[in-house]
């Protein structure tokens, strides 16, 4: 389950804000938004290794704590980005936006509201949905711009 995970996750985002304050680790505080990205392409590199070799390996203990391991720095330079991109914003309020666009793309889940009692769905169904919610946030997104379709900034 990943919600009885949460003590730990909240640790973590703690020794991020930590590493990345004032006089905490100059190694993260000198990175920015395209070496993390750069370090996070290499742990996804290293998660899909270890996830192989859990899979075609017997699925073994050893081999399933290297993929947890893997999992967990892909999960801390996933954080950190997100503190990079979004100096003025919480890890919180990300996750809040990143949990918006999962409920608004998956309606059909029951505790979502009343939008989430259709009943079962297959994996055709429920990508179909995604896109056509996406599709929808896209053409949304394009024909209301930030500046109500001004082309200059001036107010």
């Amino acid at each position: 389950s990943v919600e009885s995970g949460l003590g730990y996750l909240d640790e973590t985002i703690r020794m991020l804000d930590r590493n990345i304050s004032d006089g905490g680790c100059p190694w993260t505080e000198s990175q920015d938004v395209s070496s993390i990205l750069d370090y996070l392409a290499s742990e996804i590199a290293e998660v899909k290794e270890a996830a192989l070799a859990y899979e075609t390996g017997g699925k073994k203990q050893r081999d399933l704590r290297k993929l947890e391991l893997e999992a967990g720095d892909v999960l801390f330079n996933a954080l950190l980005l997100c503190s990079k991109i979004s100096p003025g914003s919480s890890v919180d309020d990300i996750a809040r936006r990143s949990a918006e666009k999962v409920r608004r793309r998956t309606p059909y889940i029951r505790e979502w509201g009343p939008g989430g009692a259709v009943g079962e769905i297959s994996v055709e169904g429920a990508t179909r949905a995604w896109k056509d919610t996406k599709l929808r946030e896209a053409a949304a997104a394009s024909s209301d711009s930030f500046f109500n379709g001004r082309t200059d900034n001036s107010d």
